[in-house]
């Protein structure tokens, strides 16, 4: 789950996640093996992470030699390590030891991208990212030979998640050469992130989309603001607890 992007002499990862769980382990696919091969990661200038969801291979690129600079935002980044907290506790060697598994790996498993990844291999690959803020630009002739520039804009899907505007070489009109990469994204008003960012999008002269999320509302209605759908799930609490009744909450790992 991840896209490779070779634009005049850059090379940039675009996502670095883990294929989603099958139903069985015994296949070797669990932790997403099938999904880079063929990348040479020793040739990889960098990685680029858009959301929260899209790091959770970073601890095994380490081990195939990449040596490149890693970039996503704050609030990705530790909605991020939650994420993949949990997958350590739950699904990785720890987890096992602890009974935690709901799987039973057998030897010939363990394989680089099928062996789970420890939580200092999982601190080791997050302390590596250089978080960024929403239009602040990176030179990338600061650790490669190309004279680039990478900036995150707001996507509009979740809390820090983002869309990237790529700059390189310079046309005939003296302009750089610009690509947008649209990742997951929305425009939806009543998400709790910022708006999505179309303007620095404009102009660009090549667009990359990605998992742009398609919202369809039942009967085309305009959904209820967070504010008031948190209000009418107080009152149902409020009507529960009053008749002895006990509340249980399933919410994702992150909250």
């Amino acid at each position: 789950h991840g896209m490779v992007l070779e634009v005049r002499g850059l090379k940039i990862l675009l996502e670095c996640a883990l294929a989603p769980f099958p139903k069985s382990y015994k296949n070797g696919e669990l932790w997403g093996r099938s999904s880079y091969s063929g990348v040479d990661f020793a040739k990889i200038d960098c990685v680029l992470c858009s959301n929260f969801a899209a790091m959770d291979a970073l601890p095994y690129i380490d081990q195939l030699g990449f040596k490149g600079r890693i970039f996503s935002t704050e609030p990705s980044v530790r909605g991020g390590k939650i994420m993949m907290q949990q997958r350590v506790n739950f699904e990785g060697k720890e987890g096992m030891n602890n009974g935690h598994a709901q799987f039973s790996p057998t030897e010939e498993c363990y394989t680089l991208w099928t062996q789970p990844y420890t939580a200092k291999e999982m601190d080791e690959a997050m302390n590596r990212i250089t978080r960024l803020t929403y239009g602040e630009t990176v030179k990338t002739n600061s650790w490669t030979d190309c004279d680039g520039e990478i900036a995150a804009y707001s996507s509009g899907y979740a809390i820090g998640s983002c869309n990237w505007v790529i700059s390189v070489g310079v046309k005939a009109n003296g302009e750089p050469f610009k690509i947008g990469y649209i990742s997951a994204s929305s425009s939806a008003a009543s998400r709790h992130s910022r708006g999505f960012q179309l303007d620095p999008l404009k102009n660009c002269d090549a667009l990359i989309l990605g998992d742009v999320v398609e919202i369809h509302y039942r009967k085309f209605k305009v959904p209820k603001s967070p504010s008031e759908n948190i209000l009418n799930l107080c009152k149902s609490i409020e009507a529960a607890l009053s008749n002895d009744s006990r509340i249980v909450l399933p919410v994702r790992p992150c909250g």
